[in-house]
């Protein structure tokens, strides 16, 4: 029988660690210890879902006081209405604060991609191949000869042991299908679209960059991510982007704001 584990002794580990390995354990069949809820537990959980609020819980933004009015008929609700006070959410929302936000790596984190801009590219596709080294040279001069990249017009090939990946313009998808035997293509998928984050250099070094974007978009289906030097891009169907847009947007022109930077994509005159 597999040991049971106190979920609140892992909350003491920090909230990154108690929700990966609370994760872990309902995946492995749930055997938790069932204990009775804390405030701190409550708060925690509520603040968790909260996304929208990190930036500003993060940035000492908030008027803990008043969080505590707004959270305390939810704790109360949960603790089976439970005489709570206002003060003692007050003090689980800063130590959820404390714990969950590395504050000095953030600060890095939101500094590095302040500098940042996205951009957007509909109508795409993504093609997967079971790879071949005459099928990679088709796709290369294809590529060369067929795609106007001054025009606009994408076309990236990820090259893997035994696959690739091809995403481009969905203006191509019959062409890329042609270059291959039917028994070759593994699948292919339409009516994407594909958002790029242009960083500084530096960023590519920076521990937490791309974890702290994919983060933004918690929640919604990520088709595929890749990486150059100065780019990092994001997949979604065309149903997802525009929340996935939203969010990451509306952080990015937040973290802008915060410390007054020129956005990439201007400086370098990229179009993605």
């Amino acid at each position: 029988m597999p040991n049971l584990i106190n979920l609140q002794v892992i909350r003491f580990l920090g909230f990154a660690q108690f929700h990966y390995f609370s994760n872990i354990l309902l995946d492995l069949g749930g055997w938790v210890l069932p204990v009775k809820q804390t405030i701190a537990d409550v708060v925690y959980e509520l603040l968790a879902g909260m996304k929208s609020l990190h930036f500003a819980l993060r940035n000492g933004l908030i008027n803990y006081s008043a969080l505590a009015r707004h959270l305390k008929p939810y704790v109360q609700e949960k603790l089976e209405n439970k005489d709570v006070s206002d003060d003692a959410i007050v003090m689980a929302s800063r130590r959820f604060v404390e714990q969950a936000f590395d504050f000095r790596e953030s600060k890095q984190v939101e500094e590095a991609l302040a500098h940042s801009s996205l951009l957007v590219r509909e109508r795409m596709v993504n093609v997967y191949y079971t790879r071949s080294s005459q099928l990679y040279q088709k796709l290369a001069d294809f590529a060369a000869s067929k795609v106007r990249w001054e025009m606009g017009e994408k076309m990236y090939i990820i090259q893997r042991t035994e696959e690739i990946s091809v995403i481009a313009n969905r203006k191509f998808l019959s062409d890329l299908l042609r270059l291959a035997p039917e028994k070759n293509i593994i699948a292919f998928i339409e009516r994407l679209t594909l958002l790029t984050v242009v960083h500084d250099e530096d960023t590519l070094y920076l521990p937490g960059v791309f974890l702290f974007l994919i983060q933004k978009v918690e929640g919604i289906n990520i088709v595929a991510l890749f990486s150059t030097y100065r780019m990092f891009s994001m997949l979604f169907s065309e149903e997802d982007a525009p929340k996935a847009y939203e969010r990451l947007n509306r952080e990015l022109i937040q973290l802008r704001n915060a410390y007054k930077f020129q956005p990439a994509a201007t400086r370098f005159g990229y179009e993605d």
